[in-house]
């Protein structure tokens, strides 16, 4: 999500931004993790849940073990119409975005087999990335081909003329102002979904009462921390990690043993670009990375009893963050 004035003025300051598949290796570790701890099954809890995209990617990414529905997923925002639009099931999606691999092949081949997610298209990585794409998360060809069977198995892109699509985004999308030919739209097959996804008008600073004892195996709250601690893109000093205490502190009280927290990987959020110059190396999944993981934000979360489990590369800069977190 990004700041904007909402309209009716229920909260202001928030505008709705989210992908299909968005920040594919966080998501992908909090399955993996669920499936490994809470064989049994569990339920999730997506906070900041936007229009219902990334509840509907773990959704799909889940639904070969869950033909007993026994993951449960809910996504909680605070503006009614995105919840309202989450429940529909139509969605737009962007040609020029990483959901592109859902609708296109990739623009060449080579030998290297290695597809990216970034803010380009979606596409294979000629040998080393280049400088300009420092953030992408790196796809293996037979990864992004099982997204895309999984993604056409639970949508649908219905037949429409330019004209039609055009007044389609008119009437569901009046705020949106971009040309109509950037865009595809897609229907969820509710029947897929059924008994497994729910969402509902919720805000995290409130998690504790909307989760009443429901004991999650995953609370998410991906790309949008920075609405509470105060931090703005352009000027990380005015941030308040104080203010997101009482948060973290609601969630590891309703962390279950093995349960994680999963924040993302937004620079914005861990107010990384400020402390740049405090990082360490470390190994992860046999890999030397350099993470940034003592910033305020992190020693708040430290003293609400969550540890850091899983680095991703921060979405400006080459240096790794703290995306999950688990219940010490």
């Amino acid at each position: 999500m990004t700041m904007v004035e909402h309209a009716n003025g229920v909260e202001q300051g928030f505008k709705h931004e989210s992908r299909f598949f968005r920040d594919l290796s966080v998501i992908n570790f909090v399955q993996n993790h669920i499936r490994n701890k809470f064989p049994q099954g569990t339920h999730i809890a997506d906070f900041a849940c936007s229009q219902g995209q990334e509840a509907h990617s773990l959704a799909m990414l889940l639904s070969d073990l869950n033909h007993d529905k026994k993951y449960k997923i809910t996504g909680y925002d605070i503006i009614p119409s995105a919840i309202e639009i989450a429940k529909k099931g139509f969605f737009v999606v962007e040609n020029n975005k990483s959901e592109s691999i859902l609708f296109t092949k990739p623009p060449s081949q080579t030998s290297t087999g290695i597809h990216f997610f970034g803010s380009g298209a979606f596409a294979l990585i000629l040998n080393n990335l280049p400088t300009q794409t420092k953030s992408i998360i790196e796809v293996p060809e037979e990864q992004a081909q099982k997204i895309k069977k999984c993604f056409n198995d639970h949508f649908s892109t219905p037949a429409m003329t330019k004209k039609e699509i055009k007044e389609f985004l008119k009437k569901n999308f009046p705020n949106n102002k971009k040309p109509s030919d950037d865009y595809h739209i897609v229907v969820a097959d509710r029947s897929k979904f059924a008994n497994v996804l729910d969402f509902q008008v919720g805000d995290i600073r409130q998690a504790g009462q909307i989760l009443n004892g429901n004991k999650p195996g995953a609370i998410l709250f991906n790309n949008a921390l920075y609405h509470i601690s105060g931090a703005q893109r352009d000027d990380y000093l005015i941030a308040r990690p104080s203010a997101a205490r009482d948060v973290f502190n609601q969630i590891y009280s309703a962390l279950p043993d093995n349960g994680i927290f999963s924040m993302g990987r937004l620079s914005v959020d861990h107010l990384q670009p400020s402390y740049l110059h405090d990082t360490e190396e470390i190994i992860q999944n046999g890999q030397k990375i350099r993470v940034c993981q003592n910033t305020p934000i992190h020693k708040e979360l430290r003293n609400a009893g969550l540890e850091p489990i899983f680095y991703e590369k921060g979405s400006l800069h080459d240096s790794y963050v703290p995306a999950v977190w688990k219940k010490a």
